[in-house]
């Protein structure tokens, strides 16, 4: 069924973008190499996704198979209080990652646009999937089955995909009940008043409960305060990691050492200058001259073949009849 939710929503995806973008651009608001940049890390993230994914449903199943406390029956109340308790926890782990280095560290990425527009919605970090699906297990020791769980996730991401547009105005009251693209693009703006609010998936009652709800009342600038400038997808995927080593080697005593991973990102803005922070972000050379753009032409197209060719593999497991039989029988469960 989740199959096919995808292979229904792809079509309506693609044309809603291009229709966004014949718009856009006649505003001069749309850039070319923005929007491949952002089906290159889509394509690459969905390619890796078939064994993360993989992954996950395997380990899901083998939870809910032998260590469920409850089973949880395929009653409209369930699908509703499954999606709610779904939405709470999308809410606190977007919140998490936002907060904490280790995960900002893959999340930035999908901030990193500094436009917005339908094709953000598929700009994320290459390997986020390993990180997100970790609080999920908790459904399966409740006792969610696996189709309802992937249903609504599923759902749920498709869903969260207008809200990445400027086309779509304020919507008043709706917005006291669900992220809109009003209160998504407050989210992605570099703003000081705009920083760590909105972080709801569908649901905005939980920014309004936990104080981080706020509304659009200024032009976001979209991007990060300590942006930088790069084409090439790998680098950006690393690149503050990179930049955590560095400030680990100036950080004194182990202990010191290992916390810096998990402190609050605003530990760093007390300790460095912005010039500082810009300059430990920028990639460097055999010398130590600082690049101010990392270039990635001599690859390039072997890396766009190799995701081509992924997305093929991507596309026909989607047109699989039975994919929870064949993960079934691969894990022998």
């Amino acid at each position: 069924m989740t199959a096919q939710l995808v292979m229904i929503a792809l079509p309506f995806i693609f044309c809603c973008m291009l229709v966004e973008h014949y718009f856009a651009k006649r505003q001069a608001k749309y850039s070319l190499r923005s929007f491949a940049a952002n089906l290159q890390h889509a394509i690459a993230k969905q390619s890796l996704d078939i064994f993360i994914r993989a992954l996950f449903i395997g380990c899901y199943i083998l939870l809910y198979n032998h260590f469920r406390i409850t089973n949880i029956p395929f009653h409209w109340i369930s699908w509703v209080v499954v999606f709610l308790c779904h939405d709470f926890l999308e809410y606190w782990v977007h919140r998490a990652m936002h907060h904490f280095h280790v995960l900002w560290g893959m999340h930035l990425i999908h901030h990193s646009a500094e436009e917005m527009n339908l094709s953000v919605s598929l700009r994320h970090p290459w390997f986020s999937t390993l990180f997100n699906t970790i609080p999920l297990y908790l459904f399966a020791i409740a006792g969610v089955s696996p189709l309802m769980l992937v249903t609504i996730s599923t759902v749920s991401f498709v869903a969260s995909f207008w809200t990445h547009t400027e086309a779509i105005p304020k919507l008043g009251w709706l917005e006291r009940i669900l992220i809109t693209p009003s209160l998504h693009r407050v989210h992605h703006g570099c703003n000081n008043a705009y920083l760590d609010k909105n972080f709801g998936q569908i649901l905005s009652i939980w920014d309004q409960i936990f104080g981080t709800y706020i509304d659009e009342t200024e032009k976001p600038v979209y991007g990060l305060t300590l942006p930088v400038h790069t084409d090439n997808p790998l680098w950006e995927n690393l690149y503050y990691y990179a930049f955590l080593i560095k400030v680990v080697r100036r950080t004194k005593g182990i202990g010191q050492k290992m916390r810096l991973f998990l402190q609050s990102i605003t530990k760093l803005n007390e300790r460095f200058s912005k010039q500082e922070l810009m300059s430990l972000m920028q990639p460097e050379n055999k010398k130590g001259e600082i690049h101010p753009q990392t270039k990635w032409r001599g690859w390039r197209i072997l890396l766009v073949g190799i995701l081509m060719a992924s997305l093929g593999l991507v596309l026909t497991m989607m047109a699989m009849e039975d994919n929870w039989t064949t993960v079934q029988k691969i894990m022998g469960v």
